[in-house]
């Protein structure tokens, strides 16, 4: 398959972490490694869109499948462990517990967030090792897909 360039790596890790919709939002070309935001879910469950027999959705789906990748929504679980995952890389008991409790808390996102607002340096840690962490499984779900990725 094709190589991912490292600016379209960093569109499949926002694909992949988002939590606005359910389903494959985004895909990949296998043969060139394009990425666009879009997939066979879309014409499908478009109100407007025409819809053909089964047999031409099953034959779109076939040549969908065989020349794309689709990018799957992961929600919020691997953000949530992001957070976790941090978490225990801080050295301050204080806050290592504030941000423990947080993220039992309702809205645990916002929270987390707000407890390190309150201590800048940490809170410019935790986004550099957020992205990091994202694009990291960015990488790990492409290479796994059969792609490289650009160095």
């Amino acid at each position: 398959m094709a190589t991912i360039k490292k600016e379209d790596l960093e569109l499949i890790s926002t694909i992949l972490n988002s939590s606005e919709i359910d389903g494959a939002i985004g895909s990949i070309f296998k043969r060139t490694g394009h990425v666009s935001i879009s997939g066979k879910d879309y014409a499908i469950d478009d109100p407007d869109a025409p819809v053909g027999t089964i047999e031409e959705q099953e034959e779109a789906e076939e040549f969908f499948d065989l020349h794309f990748v689709s990018i799957p929504n992961l929600g919020s679980k691997r953000a949530y462990q992001n957070m976790l995952d941090f978490t225990h890389t801080v050295e301050y008991p204080k806050l290592k517990s504030d941000l423990l409790h947080a993220l039992s808390q309702a809205r645990p996102f916002s929270k987390f967030e707000a407890v390190l607002m309150e201590v800048g340096s940490e809170f410019e840690r935790w986004r550099k090792y957020e992205e990091e962490a994202r694009l990291k499984h960015a990488k790990e779900w492409v290479e796994e897909k059969g792609f490289t990725v650009e160095v």
